[in-house]
């Protein structure tokens, strides 16, 4: 398998030799390493996964996320998928996706860059297990 058609890759701002990257996986800005390997319906954003790691199985989520070297994560993993503001009077996403509840015109961008600030690191050669 080589990299997916474009169709699921919305941006990849690097990748390295022989990255295989299922065709129903999602992959958006993020830099994708050597002899890497993205299985089915997995969505990574705006993630960086090192040389020779893979996102096993199907159906998992890594989200503003440095995974290292010779990494293994299992299906049904969610790495990263949103901190919630504490802060605020409730953590309903109604606070910061304002557009869909027709709170405002646009969402809140700060919220939004908060999160990407906030990322998960993962060393190398570290294997997570689902459940």
């Amino acid at each position: 398998m080589a990299i997916a058609s474009q169709q699921n890759i919305v941006e990849l701002t690097e990748a390295g030799p022989d990255p295989q990257i299922h065709p129903s996986a999602s992959v958006t800005e993020s830099v994708i390493g050597s002899y890497t390997d993205i299985g089915p319906d997995w969505t990574v954003m705006e993630s960086r996964l090192g040389d020779y790691s893979y996102l096993a199985g199907s159906d998992g989520t890594v989200i503003h996320t440095d995974i290292g070297k010779f990494c293994s994560i299992a299906s049904h993993v969610f790495i990263n998928p949103g901190d919630h503001p504490m802060h605020r009077v409730t953590q309903h996403h109604c606070t910061y996706r304002r557009r869909r509840y027709g709170f405002a015109a646009t969402d809140d961008a700060e919220i939004f860059e908060w999160r990407r600030r906030r990322k998960c690191c993962i060393g190398h050669d570290v294997w997570i297990g689902a459940g």
